[in-house]
């Protein structure tokens, strides 16, 4: 081993190593870690470099470790479970202070806040903070407990995921509007469309994803900054636009809002990041675990 090798500037590839001696395998430590299985043997052959001896044996796509691999195992294996321990401690300290939870705005406003007080009886006396995000999790510029986002089901190194709800989008009108305007079959061609500046190309993902290109939605258009105002717009009577009929549905079932075209479920989800260092924390587990409820119903 070599005398500059310093464990402490290695600690990516020393996960990895632990990860690999304790499954057996590549594949089943990317896994683990949630990498690819490329970045798991790149953080071996690095560790591998930087102490100047092997750690494993390659024989026919198995890795057998080394006697050196095996010594320094234990003593790997007993320092990750300490910083384990730190965590923890960390996590329960945290669990005294104000959880954050980020997400869009519109989700926020129309389905997070009028749910706040079932989510606080969840978790507890936590104090809870809602704040506005839309950007990866990785590149937040404050400290969050739990990143809300839709899309694609999406895997970060390090964080864990948990997809909460499907998306269905849907075309809304006010409700008395729509059965006026029902007899004219060339109406939505007539009333003002509103298409939110954050999603500016709604309508094409409506038309291409639900099969309505033979619907002409080609009225006046109005963008606002957020899909928030359209449906407030949209609720006033002024126009029609598309959302996830999540966002909407009480407004549906109160008679406020119609829906004009209903779409089937689409390949974007609602899901939750957690930051690894939160992975431990009771409330953040008891709010993934209110959110798969919630988005169930």
């Amino acid at each position: 081993m070599t005398a500059s090798f310093n464990a402490l500037q290695h600690l990516n590839a020393i996960r990895a190593f632990d990860a690999v001696l304790r499954l057996g395998s590549v594949q089943a430590a990317a896994a683990e870690l949630c990498v690819t299985d490329g970045a798991v043997s790149r953080h071996i052959k690095q560790l591998e470099a930087a102490i100047g001896m092997p750690l494993f044996r390659r024989e026919h796509r198995k890795l057998t470790p080394t006697e050196l691999g095996l010594r320094i195992g234990d003593d790997i294996r007993a320092g990750l479970h300490r910083i384990g321990q730190a965590n923890a401690k960390v996590a329960s300290a945290n669990d005294a202070a104000q959880l954050v939870i980020a997400a869009p705005a519109t989700f926020l406003s129309r389905w997070m806040i009028p749910r706040q007080a079932s989510l606080q009886k969840a978790i507890g006396d936590r104090p809870v903070l809602f704040t506005t995000y839309h950007g990866p999790p990785t590149m937040a510029p404050t400290q969050v407990h739990l990143f809300i986002g839709v899309g694609p089901v999406t895997q970060l190194p390090g964080y864990a995921y948990a997809p909460f709800m499907s998306q269905t989008l849907c075309v809304i009108v006010e409700a008395h509007m729509l059965r006026k305007l029902r007899a004219d079959p060339d109406w939505p061609r007539k009333l003002t469309r509103f298409t939110p500046a954050s999603f500016p190309n709604l309508w094409q993902v409506w038309a291409a994803q639900y099969g309505t290109s033979a619907v002409k939605f080609d009225g006046p258009e109005v963008t606002l900054e957020r899909m928030n105002y359209a449906i407030e717009a949209v609720e006033a009577g002024h126009g029609y636009t598309v959302v996830p009929k999540q966002f909407v549905q009480s407004a549906l079932t109160a008679g406020r809002l119609a829906l004009a075209f209903e779409g089937r479920q689409n390949q974007e989800v609602f899901g939750v990041h957690v930051p690894p260092r939160y992975a431990q924390s009771l409330a953040v587990e008891k709010t993934v675990s209110w959110l798969r409820a919630e988005g169930g119903r």
